[in-house]
């Protein structure tokens, strides 16, 4: 399962040996495209949007959850549609059309009788998106389910949640659910595996850089058209207390011993 990791110690950490800190992270916003909608056939080529503070995850994402008592609205910049939840919308427009071409904006898909097209969360249910990157094939080209999970709120973001479990102890159990496997991607020095399709031998994951706006992760992103938006963001982030460096959820094989 995913336990805390210290990519500079190379070592799982126990909560007593962590620390928090203040830092500034690049936050993103990244659109996946929605392939199939069993319960909502026109989210068809729309595009679900996440949000997220790690950058370095989305080439380890295999999934997107949502959840079942959200309302989703589809909106439009008249080039494409997008899937946001509607408490999330101001703050997703201004992401957004901060970071667009000039001009651009966005605005609410409309039905004929000019209500909002407003989507319940279980209308979600069975819908299949695609990985940005799903020309790299392999891992990449496998189908990204969309999926419920109790821990996607309206608090922040876009309402969906991209899911990544080697990465996320909440992301580990809802896709195990479905029979979503760790993959590994990530070694105990927080680089990609030699052979992984995507950023193969590069790092660190912890790296502010690598993690940046025109970091690697972010240019290839941009260059399919699936960032929509880059900025910073401060919060709080755990440290490792010995080296003071950033630490990183990891899934790794592990024995667990009952005390009982």
């Amino acid at each position: 399962k995913p336990v805390m990791w210290s990519p500079v110690e190379k070592t799982a950490l126990a909560e007593a040996e962590v620390e928090y800190e203040d830092i500034t992270s690049t936050q993103i916003d990244v659109a996946f495209e929605i392939v199939e909608a069993p319960n909502a056939p026109e989210l068809v080529g729309a595009h679900a949007v996440i949000w997220t503070t790690t950058p370095w995850t989305i080439p380890v994402n295999q999934a997107i959850a949502y959840g079942e008592g959200i309302e989703y609205l589809l909106v439009t910049d008249g080039q494409r549609n997008y899937v946001i939840a509607a408490l999330l919308f101001t703050a997703f427009a201004t992401r957004f059309e901060v970071a667009a071409e000039a001009g651009l904006k966005l605005w609410q898909v409309t039905s004929a009788n000019g209500d909002p097209v407003v989507i319940g969360g279980t209308d979600l249910a069975g819908a299949i998106a695609r990985h940005p990157m799903h020309a790299l094939g392999g891992f990449f080209a496998k189908p990204r389910p969309l999926l419920p999970a109790d821990h996607v709120t309206t608090d922040a973001g876009t309402g969906l949640v991209h899911m990544a479990p080697d990465h996320g102890e909440e992301d580990f159990i809802a896709c195990k659910k479905l029979g979503i496997d760790p993959v590994f991607a990530v070694n105990d020095a927080g680089f990609y595996r030699d052979d992984w399709d995507w950023l193969p031998g590069q790092g660190s994951v912890i790296n502010t850089k690598f993690n940046g706006a025109e970091g690697p992760i972010c240019t290839d992103l941009r260059a399919v058209g699936a960032l929509l938006s880059a900025s910073d963001f401060r919060h709080s982030y755990p440290h490792s207390w010995r080296s003071k460096a950033r630490i990183i959820y990891r899934c790794t094989p592990q024995w667990f011993i009952p005390m009982d």
